[in-house]
């Protein structure tokens, strides 16, 4: 057995993930921003680790995440045309097989933003509005749907039913509406604040995740 960062153990076949918090710094290395944890309620950083969560908002960095070797193994399985993002594929992967998804709230890597890049991990209340309505206007990737539809079609009936019907509701929503009622009226899937609420309902609604 093995013990995550909230005490819980985990069998060490199973996959695992990890991933933490980054610092955000400047061309020069100057911090920029610092997620201050101690003050967020510790119950939101459940949702970090949870499927609902994940396939709702990607919390994992792929310059931050490490995996064992079962989670690599199951990875092995895909091609990279499978997926838009890989660190958010890695974490829907592994709990969606039923794995482990570790979040250190705990900041040990620097995240070098440009000054150009408005896709940064800090972002102004601004550019946050050009990339919403860019996204909402420009035709959709629809990279949760296309994720979760890969997840269950690379993995089946290894994943427990459970989490192959949240991966389904994903999967299904624009062609099925009680699927879309699941998707924004679920409070399994958690949303990082008003913004994000807002904004994935938004997107349900006009078939673009």
């Amino acid at each position: 057995m093995g013990y995550d960062s909230r005490g819980g153990s985990y069998e060490k076949e199973k996959p695992v993930v990890y991933y933490c918090n980054p610092i955000t710094v400047d061309e020069d290395l100057k911090e920029i921003y610092r997620e201050n944890v101690d003050t967020k309620d510790p119950v939101k950083y459940l949702h970090y680790t949870d499927l609902y969560s994940t396939v709702v908002h990607n919390k994992c960095q792929g310059c931050a995440c490490v995996m064992n070797k079962a989670l690599m193994d199951k990875l092995k399985m895909v091609s990279p045309d499978t997926f838009i993002m890989f660190d958010w594929f890695t974490v829907t992967a592994c709990l969606a097989l039923g794995g482990t998804a570790i979040f250190d709230k705990r900041a040990f890597f620097l995240y070098r933003q440009h000054g150009t890049n408005v896709m940064g991990d800090k972002r102004t209340f601004i550019s946050m509005l050009g990339i919403r309505a860019k996204y909402f206007f420009n035709k959709p990737d629809h990279r949760r749907q296309y994720m979760c539809k890969n997840v269950l079609k690379t993995y089946g009936k290894e994943i427990p039913r459970m989490n192959r019907l949240i991966l389904k509701e994903v999967v299904q929503y624009r062609k099925d509406f009680s699927h879309k009622l699941a998707l924004l009226f679920d409070r399994g899937f958690y949303h990082d604040g008003l913004n994000y609420a807002v904004s994935f309902a938004v997107a349900v609604i006009l078939g673009k995740i």
